[in-house]
């Protein structure tokens, strides 16, 4: 077997390059501030070069079509960011924290980081795997989030909010309720403070640990508790606080409305009634 007669073999490298750098950047932007570069040309935003400015990644993510960045380190955001996706690495160092700043992030998801600041725009934002330090006007949804005990972090007045199988680290955590158009707090797990719902409806769903309920105005609260301990303070002077039921209730405010359909209270109603 022989092939005779074979003047020319041609390669058609013309977009080798370009499939090259489409792979490097994979299907996301990468950001690091200890280790990060300026500057948007390749090989910057990609793991062996990643970016240290957040306006730079912007730019290359609007370029390639990109809507997810991987970020390592402190990152405080600079601008709208809508329909965005963050990845970390779910670390625990308090260095290492994305900054909402006050930016619109509707539509946006933040997984594996810890987040502050406050939540501009008008719609949704989703946490997963997160811890929240100090997140204020929150409208969204977190799941399996941590949130950091000894801050505070507030729901968006007319907001949407779900918490669901979140916990308090590192002590009790505060959540400034305000007027909610809906929150709902599902499986919680640790010490909560609730204070200052001033109107609009909440629920607390599955509620295991200490709650402290404070400062509430107006509004409604339904608590289902599943072994808690309920305090309510003398400073809630208005609103209805419901609650459900096993868990022991202490306080009695200051004007606040309680129904208490405790398994405790039914207890304690049948010996009355057995005496």
């Amino acid at each position: 077997f022989r092939i005779l007669n074979i003047s020319s073999v041609e390669i058609d490298v013309s977009n080798m390059d370009a499939k090259i750098e489409t792979a490097m950047y994979d299907d996301r932007i990468y950001f690091d501030e200890a280790t990060g570069i300026a500057g948007t040309a390749y090989p910057v935003g990609t793991p062996q070069a990643p970016s240290d400015v957040i306006a730079d990644v912007i730019t290359m993510c609007t370029a390639r079509n990109l809507h997810k960045i991987n970020v390592h380190g402190a990152l405080t955001l600079g601008a709208t960011m809508q329909h965005y996706c963050f990845f970390g690495s779910e670390h625990e160092d308090i260095a290492d924290i994305l900054d909402l700043s006050g930016e619109d992030v509707d539509g946006s998801h933040i997984s594996g980081l810890i987040v502050t600041g406050g939540q501009g725009g008008a719609n949704f934002l989703t946490l997963v795997k997160c811890i929240a330090n100090a997140v204020t006007t929150f409208n969204g949804r977190m799941n399996w989030c941590s949130f950091w005990g000894g801050v505070t972090s507030t729901f968006k007045d007319g907001g949407y909010i779900d918490l669901v199988d979140c916990e308090s680290i590192y002590g009790a955590v505060t959540i400034t309720v305000q007027a909610p158009g809906r929150a709902s707090i599902k499986n919680w797990r640790g010490n909560l403070i609730l204070t200052a719902q001033d109107g609009g409806t909440c629920y607390v769903r599955g509620f295991k640990g200490s709650l402290q309920i404070g400062a509430m105005t107006d509004g409604a609260l339904s608590v289902y508790a599943n072994g808690a301990d309920i305090a309510i303070i003398a400073g809630c002077t208005g609103g209805t606080i419901n609650i459900y039921g096993n868990a022991t209730v202490t306080g009695a405010g200051a004007g606040v409305i309680i129904n208490n359909y405790t398994l405790d209270t039914d207890l304690a109603t049948v010996d009355t009634a057995v005496d």
